[in-house]
């Protein structure tokens, strides 16, 4: 199991709902993603989701989470202008 953590930036300071967005996020994923673990905290300037993957490397693992967290974006309307990050700040 592979750990991977992205930052969702919002474009202006929301009240998020952690639980809502870990949802949304869910039903996204696909069998292909091999999510086990999804951990989303709202922080005071971004959100940070945790996910854990079964994954052959920790590279293929960032872009199942990176991908997923993308198609969270793209697929709900009231996340399309959100940003997403790498934990280091790429």
């Amino acid at each position: 199991m592979r750990l991977t953590t992205r930052l969702l930036i919002p474009p202006n300071s929301l009240a998020v709902d952690a639980t809502a967005l870990c949802q949304a996020i869910r039903a996204q994923a696909t069998p292909t993603d091999r999510l086990q673990t999804l951990r989303v905290r709202a922080g005071s300037d971004a959100v940070h989701v945790i996910a854990c993957t079964i994954a052959e490397s920790q590279e293929q693992a960032d872009r199942i989470v990176t991908a997923l967290c993308l198609r969270t974006v793209e697929n709900t309307p009231s996340l399309r202008d959100w940003h997403i990050v790498e934990k280091d700040g790429k």
